[in-house]
């Protein structure tokens, strides 16, 4: 029986985002292409008699409830009582960078969880526990390299990407989370929607 598998949770980019309005939910509406890069964090994830450990040497990632690797494991224990999980997390990809570590973190646990744990959860039951930690979660549980995201970012649709697709990503040194920016943010303020459907036919 295997009790210790190691994954690598890939980094995305947003190839064109509109945001189309403010939800009820308190999240908006966005038509993205959403794709995955070789930047990546390393988990190794593996069983461990009980609880739920964390550990990562980056000083700016917490290794308890509020790591969204923490809340993955939580939210598929119940369905493994008394099975618990050690993570180690080499951190690779920038922090609050809008390339979607954390959640990549996530999708890549609920995975690894569902074969260590042996709970054979179908795709779209995974699907909608990474919905409830995140709207970028379920893209990272999607199979592929690039999707079509519409709704919050979790209604996907399949996208072919080139075999050889180069692009410079850079950084800067500011910290800034998600929900921080879409607070920020104000349609009366931004010019018309820009046309990426050029993008999907291909």
């Amino acid at each position: 029986m295997t009790t210790m598998l190691t994954c690598h949770a890939p980094a995305k980019v947003n190839l064109g985002l509109t945001v189309e309005g403010r939800r009820d939910d308190g999240y908006h509406n966005i038509s993205t292409i959403f794709l995955k890069i070789t930047l990546a964090d390393t988990l190794r994830v593996e069983v461990a008699d009980q609880g739920i450990e964390i550990h990562c040497d980056h000083p700016e990632i917490p290794c308890d409830e509020r790591n969204l690797i923490y809340q993955a494991a939580a939210m598929l224990q119940p369905l493994a009582p008394g099975r618990g999980v050690r993570v180690h997390l080499d951190k690779h990809i920038p922090v609050a960078a809008g390339v979607g570590g954390g959640s990549s973190d996530a999708a890549a646990t609920l995975l690894a969880l569902n074969t260590l744990w042996g709970l054979q959860l179908p795709l779209d039951d995974l699907m909608h526990y990474g919905a409830q930690l995140g709207a970028d979660v379920p893209f990272f549980l999607y199979p592929g390299t690039a999707a079509y995201g519409r709704g919050r970012g979790d209604e996907l649709s399949p996208l072919t990407c080139p075999n050889s697709f180069f692009l410079v990503l850079v950084t800067p040194p500011v910290a800034v989370s998600t929900a921080h920016v879409y607070g920020q943010y104000r349609i009366e303020l931004t010019d018309a929607a820009k046309d990426t459907t050029i993008v999907r036919r291909h």
